[in-house]
């Protein structure tokens, strides 16, 4: 499962859980956002994508930030 797979499912997730309408975060409060982020560690934890971010591994994050 990828970063965008994960992220569909916890979303899915959290507007029944926190009852949230909409996109995105439209309509959300500050607690709802806090707790939806919450989640999101705990998830990338639980899946193995703590050491990613944007879907990039170290690796690639390093490459890139070599060519910038």
């Amino acid at each position: 499962m990828d970063e965008a797979e994960l992220w569909s499912l916890l979303w899915e997730e959290s507007r029944r859980q926190l009852g949230v309408e909409g996109d995105y975060g439209q309509g959300m409060t500050g607690k709802q956002i806090r707790l939806l982020m919450g989640q999101w560690l705990r998830y990338k934890e639980i899946y193995g994508l703590e050491g990613q971010e944007g879907g990039l591994t170290e690796e690639q994050r390093v490459a890139r930030g070599a060519r910038k």
